[in-house]
């Protein structure tokens, strides 16, 4: 009998392959998970972060806000201070007042200068402070509380500026551990004679920030419900909490009570063997807003009160101090792990579910998409006549054809119309620049303008705030005479350009045939008033000067008094007229003074003293004033040098913050 052979047993080719198939992809899966994890605890790790910042920036904003109302209230309430200088009770009645209207603020003291009324002796300082409903007022200054030695005192007296003051404890006044906002108050001569003090207690800053509810943003990610109340041991060990450091690292705000003013963050964090608690202090001191992370980029653990942690800080730029919320290092890892751990075995179980369920469902459904994938790579190389794949089945893949044709019209259209405006645009900014140079072509260019001239010197500059602008200045000479203009158009842009250009026409064309500046400064205002449907107007200086004699004649509508820089520096007498252009039929003044030799006529619209950094804070008059002093005793006053200066100075405030206005400078010198 013939032997038969051992028969193979099948093993069909679709199995062979979803085994190796799902192998490879388990392998693949869980790379993926191991990745997905890392990312989730990086994310969650993330999303603490910015949420104990946002606690922070809330906290912070609070406390500003507070500080803010005390501020403000104070600045508005010292005007009533001032006038009150002379009566005792106009004081008490103003201290009432603003107590009245600032209910944030503790208490209220006004310190006078020593001897200020020899009569009450040498101390004088008034506080009031609430005691229930009512307020109560007493003069507290004496021997034993001489604020004239206090810090606060002295500072304010010193430096003339308005100041937080460090925390201090009053036994005097509030009887509390006190914060406060110091003014200087000067009587009627602008001499410094006292100090205005807001005070606020602590324990206001204590409750603003008890006030941010942390238990909420604890609760979130225990899934506990806000309106739940967490417990010890969660509180104890996932919870944080947070406290308020003034510059030196004392305590100012801080859970236990025991530690304000008597303890000190700095100190603590000198005395750990962390170098991290080190970063964390220059971090603090250098105003740094944030948390602490190591070389990776990852945050970063401290030792504050023995125990691991994640400090999230932000300075209070009002006061110079910083708040600092301090979370348990394990709060944060342990949700990082859970959070990260369960969306890994989610992902890992499902993926392969996912797997087995859709093998074969997807390759057979995803052709379609294939089609359409090399449609968009047609469009995205801009061929917007590419035919689109017949679909079928009308089913999502149809409506997704049909937005791809909609979308296929809708940039062929688009391009089209960004072509136009395109070229549009181009064309406007080509007209724009055309404007700017007319604008420039008709002021003065070239200095010095009168070489053949050894008795004058004049120099000036326009740097528009846009591409056209709305100040101008002109000069020329008749009959031995300057006569000269510089002002400023209300507005900005081409409208102001166009008015502008008329006022200078106007100027050019009046003062040919009249030589009285106030005569000329009313025929201007009579021509821009007629019709004047845009209410724009323009500040104005009209000024003839006799090269003969040094005589200066001279008329102002609104516009910047001009400097005299000569054998000191100050401001030319000016009359408060109207800017042309507002009311028809309006009166100059003319004005008239002598100009000695060698002395510098500076005239510059509100560009330069009005001209804002960053901060919104003001080049201002002061600084105008102070450079050009420092340029008269350098005997750097002429012309160009003394507007070159101005400019350098101007821009150097400025830096990078956008110009808000116009800059025009123009400076004249008569000399020998």
């Amino acid at each position: 009998m013939k032997r038969m052979s051992k028969k193979k047993r099948f093993r069909p080719f679709a199995g062979r392959l979803s085994r190796w198939l799902m192998v490879s992809l388990l392998i693949t899966m869980a790379c993926v998970a191991y990745l997905v994890y890392l990312l989730s605890y990086s994310a969650i790790t993330a999303l603490e972060c910015t949420r104990n910042m946002n606690v922070v920036d809330y906290t912070n904003a609070r406390i500003e806000n507070m500080l803010s109302i005390i501020e403000q209230g104070a600045s508005n309430n010292l005007p009533d201070i001032e006038e009150s200088l002379g009566s005792e009770k106009a004081m008490r009645e103003a201290m009432v007042w603003y107590l009245q209207l600032n209910p944030a603020a503790t208490g209220v003291g006004i310190a006078l200068k020593e001897n200020y009324f020899p009569k009450k002796g040498r101390w004088f300082e008034l506080y009031a402070r609430r005691n229930g409903d009512k307020i109560e007022i007493e003069q507290i200054g004496s021997a034993e509380h001489d604020y004239l030695k206090e810090v606060w005192f002295r500072t304010c007296i010193e430096t003339g500026k308005s100041s937080w003051s460090d925390a201090y404890l009053d036994n005097m006044g509030a009887r509390d551990v006190l914060t406060t906002f110091t003014q200087p108050i000067r009587d009627t001569h602008g001499n410094i004679v006292g100090v205005m003090g807001a005070d606020v207690s602590l324990s206001e800053l204590q409750q603003k920030m008890n006030e941010v509810d942390i238990d909420n943003f604890v609760n979130s990610w225990l899934g506990n419900g806000e309106s739940e109340s967490v417990s010890d041991d969660v509180r104890e060990n996932y919870l944080g909490h947070s406290f308020i450091i003034q510059r030196d690292g004392t305590f100012l705000v801080h859970p236990d009570m025991q530690r304000i003013l008597k303890d000190n963050f700095y100190k603590n964090a000198s005395q750990t063997k962390a170098q991290t608690d080190d970063e964390l202090v220059k971090l603090i001191q250098q105003g740094s807003r944030g948390y602490l992370v190591d070389t990776n980029e990852e945050l970063a653990q401290v030792e504050i009160d023995k125990k691991a942690t994640y400090a999230f800080f932000a300075s209070i730029e009002r006061t110079g101090w910083t708040t600092v919320i301090v979370v348990p290092a394990k709060a944060i890892d342990l949700e990082g792990y859970l959070v990260g751990g369960v969306i890994c075995l989610v992902m890992t179980i499902g993926m392969i579910v996912a797997l087995i369920v859709c093998y074969f469902v997807v390759r057979h459904s995803t052709k379609p998409l294939k089609r359409l994938s090399v449609f968009a790579g047609e469009i995205a190389q801009g061929n917007f006549d590419a035919p689109l794949p017949v679909m079928k089945n009308h089913d999502e893949f149809q409506l997704l054809c049909d937005s791809f044709e909609n979308m296929q019209h809708s940039l062929a259209h688009y391009v089209a119309e960004l072509q136009q405006t395109t070229a549009a645009r181009a064309s406007f900014m080509s007209e724009l620049r055309i404007a700017h140079d007319i604008q420039m072509a008709m002021l003065p260019k070239v200095f010095p303008p009168f070489p053949e001239r050894h008795d004058i010197d004049i120099y000036g500059c326009l740097t528009p705030a846009k591409a056209v602008g709305g100040d101008l200045f002109d000069f020329y000479l008749r009959d031995d005479q300057l006569f000269f203009c510089i002002g400023d158009v209300s507005g900005k842009g081409v409208p102001a350009s166009l008015v502008m250009a008329v006022t200078r026409s106007l100027f050019r064309n009046i003062s040919a045939h009249i030589s009285a500046p106030n005569k000329i400064m009313a025929g201007l205002n009579e021509a821009l008033a007629e019709n004047n449907d845009s209410c724009m107007f323009v500040t104005l200086f009209v000024g003839v000067l006799n090269l003969t004699d040094g005589h200066l004649v001279y008329c102002n509508a609104g516009h910047n008094a001009p400097m005299l820089i000569g054998r000191d520096v100050g401001l030319l007498p000016c009359d408060a007229n109207l800017p042309a252009g507002v009311i028809a039929d309006k009166v100059f003044t003319l004005q008239e003074t002598d100009i000695d030799r060698e002395t510098t006529i500076f005239l510059y619209t509100d560009g330069l003293n009005e001209a804002e950094n960053a901060s919104h804070a003001q080049f201002g008059d002061q600084r105008v004033k102070e450079l050009a002093a420092s340029l008269l005793q350098q005997k750097q006053h002429q012309p160009e040098p003394l507007i070159k200066a101005m400019t350098d100075a101007v821009n150097h405030f400025v830096g990078d913050a956008e110009r808000s206005d116009d800059l025009t400078m123009l400076a004249i010198q008569l000399l020998h």
